[in-house]
Formats: structure tokens, sequence, C-alpha cells
């Protein structure tokens, strides 16, 4: 199983965080090789169910993220499809602003992508992929014109 964790203090409240990033639409203008939704059923609360694509090695792998949890301070989904796991999101209140860490433990069939690169390799990329998402998150919250024109 690989694992994958990133965290960033983010200058925006606990809330402002929360609501823009457990919002499944929003995620494709943050999370690195996140593409979709393709289908929702849900308003991106307990019980949401996201169909979409994670792009690995640009091959764009079909998954389906159920929203477990999903509470001020912490979001969780189950992942299924050609990648299986759980991601999970805690915002927690720190000084004025907000400490953000996002996990992901995941199994992945390697199939056509076991052929292009090892396992190793493909935990560093995803690895990556996240740190960069937790980012382009920090940028996006911290700008406040942003947040109130989406």
């Amino acid at each position: 199983m690989g694992e994958a964790r990133s965290s960033e203090f983010i200058e925006a409240p606990v809330k402002e965080v929360h609501i823009y990033a457990r919002d499944p639409r929003k995620w494709r203008v943050w999370f690195v090789n996140f593409h979709g939704p393709d289908e929702m059923t849900g308003d991106g609360g307990v019980g949401t169910i996201i169909e979409a694509r994670y792009s690995i090695l640009g091959n764009k792998l079909p998954v389906t993220i159920e929203v477990m949890e999903d509470r001020k301070d912490f979001w969780r989904g189950k992942i299924t499809g050609v990648m299986n796991g759980e991601l999970t999101a805690s915002q927690l209140l720190q000084d004025e602003g907000t400490e953000f860490i996002m996990e992901w433990k995941y199994t992945l069939s390697m199939g056509k992508i076991g052929k292009i690169a090892d396992s190793s390799a493909i935990e560093k990329i995803i690895g990556r992929s996240l740190a960069n998402s937790v980012e382009n998150l920090k940028t996006i919250c911290e700008s406040a014109s942003y947040l109130v024109s989406h």
C-alpha cells in the first residue's frame, strides 16, 4: 500500500478552507491530476458518490470516491476502482489560520502503468502531486477575491 501526506499552514479561516476543499466541483481547480467529477450523486456531503479520473503517467484512471465523513475539521473519502484506498483532509485551527493536512493511502492495480514505472516511482509521483495540490489549495484560499467569486 502506498501512502502520501502533505500539510500547509493556510492564512484563511478553517470554515472557508473546509467549504472550498470539500466541494468536488472545485477539486479540478486545485487537485493536481484530478479530472472530474464526470458524474456526482449528492451535494458533496456524507454519502456523495463522485465518478472521476486520476491521471498518472498520461493514463487517466477511473476512480469512484464516496464521502464517508464531512465535518468542519475533517473530511474522509473512500476510493475504489483501479486505485483503492482512502483520502483524508484535516483542517485544524492554528493561530489565525488553518493547518491543512491531506493524507492518501492507496493500492494501485499497476496494469500498463507497471510497464512504464515501478511502484516506488509511482509513489513519488503521487506524493509530489499531493504536495502540489495542497500548495495550490493554500494559494487559492489565501486569495480572498478568488474565494468570494467562486
